[in-house]
């Protein structure tokens, strides 16, 4: 399938979401293993989907892409700023691989610092938050391994889909932290 191209990286390409993937986001939030690294126990019905994906599409605070495999051109996640502070130049990141079989080979990570640049280059963005549950050691060290430090955790915050409760922690990467990570000094 061709899909415009936002961005491309070495491995994937960052395009606009489009309505078509409300399927595969319907799928993604209703799969409970994703479910749970996202602290998510609503189901997403197909209308919920649409919706979501237009009402997220037309927010002015919020920017998200589909994360697209420039091998195969299949959609493998999502990826957003969202909760954007245009004032401040602040914003939260997101990011779900929904397909299994590019877990844990780095698609996710050259998508977040993809989003990254766009954000401090294009953007302008003075800061960027990452909001991850305490329990997802996937997504800590994700955030991690992208750049951002661990600046605040809320205590028993988020509450898993089986009635635990954990920690949330906030990530934060700066400006000028990733421009100095881009240029290979931390």
């Amino acid at each position: 399938m061709h899909h415009i191209k936002f961005h491309r990286g070495e491995r994937i390409l960052l395009r606009p979401l489009e309505r078509i993937d409300a399927a595969k986001l319907r799928l993604w939030m209703n799969d409970e293993e994703i479910r749970q690294g996202l602290a998510r126990s609503l189901p997403m019905t197909e209308r919920n989907s649409v919706e979501w994906l237009e009402a997220f599409s037309r927010a002015k605070t919020h920017l998200g892409f589909g994360i697209v495999s420039v091998q195969d051109s299949a959609l493998v996640g999502v990826i957003a700023l969202y909760g954007i502070n245009w004032q401040h130049k602040t914003a939260y990141t997101g990011i779900i691989i929904g397909e299994r079989e590019y877990w844990g080979k780095g698609y996710g990570t050259e998508a977040k610092m993809m989003l990254s640049g766009y954000a401090f280059n294009s953007l302008d963005m003075f800061a960027l938050l990452s909001r991850v549950p305490a329990h997802n050691d996937k997504a800590v060290s994700h955030a991690m391994r992208c750049g951002y430090e661990e600046v605040a955790r809320i205590p028993k915050w988020c509450r898993r889909t089986n009635g635990d409760r954990c920690d949330e922690i906030l990530f934060l990467l700066t400006q000028e932290k990733w421009r100095r990570l881009q240029r290979g000094h931390a």
